[in-house]
């Protein structure tokens, strides 16, 4: 990497911190992004070079860190461990990155950043919000391999239709991470064993 591009990549490492640091503190409503550039100690006008407005930095700020979550949980599964235990260890590293955002997640999934950027703009917003979406695939496929690697284990009946399957646990993942980040102070470990009894329910059902 040549110096311009190393320059480049810095600043944009110190505006995300800055913009979780000040969301974090203020607000994702009464944040500005006046406020997010002072903190990074660049120019307004910079700010506007990475994302194009609030929503957008936001989601530019998160998505480096939750690209690399889903491999890194999966690498850490082993096929010795029971089928319970792997799907529960692939989401813990979810809960462990929103249990220290709780509130952006609010604003990532129920709040204004869920429904962005609005169908008619154009510009970087798509960019970040693709990369969101691939994730969530990413998410099914590697939940796939975990489910036919218990096929092939004897832990799930050969013949059920393993990609239904994963998107139904995505889907009770996603639904129960919201219940969990809105209580008052969500415990990992709370959110952990409501996700398990649901997901050993809909386990028990294609058990051999």
């Amino acid at each position: 990497m040549g110096l311009r591009e190393s320059n480049k990549a810095e600043r944009r490492r110190r505006i995300q911190r800055a913009t979780l640091e000040v969301l974090a503190e203020k607000g994702f409503d009464n944040a500005t992004t006046r406020e997010i550039a002072q903190r990074a100690n660049v120019a307004v006008g910079t700010i506007f070079l990475y994302a194009r407005d609030k929503v957008d930095l936001f989601l530019m700020s998160i998505n480096d860190d939750l690209d690399q979550l889903t491999d890194a949980a999966f690498a850490e599964l082993g096929d010795d461990q029971p089928l319970l235990d792997q799907i529960i260890t692939f989401f813990r590293h979810r809960y462990a990155f929103w249990s220290r955002h709780p509130d952006l997640y609010r604003a990532a999934t129920v709040g204004r950043a869920s429904s962005y950027p609005p169908p008619e703009s154009e510009g970087g917003g798509e960019a970040e919000m693709a990369r969101g979406i691939g994730r969530r695939v990413q998410a099914l496929q590697r939940l796939t391999q975990i489910l036919e690697r218990g096929v092939t284990n004897g832990r799930i009946r050969p013949g059920e239709n393993i990609p239904a399957l994963a998107r139904i646990l995505l889907d009770i993942y996603l639904i129960e991470m919201r219940f969990w980040l809105s209580s008052d102070e969500p415990q990992i470990d709370d959110g952990m064993a409501k996700l398990r009894y649901l997901v050993d329910v809909i386990i028990a059902l294609v058990r051999p």
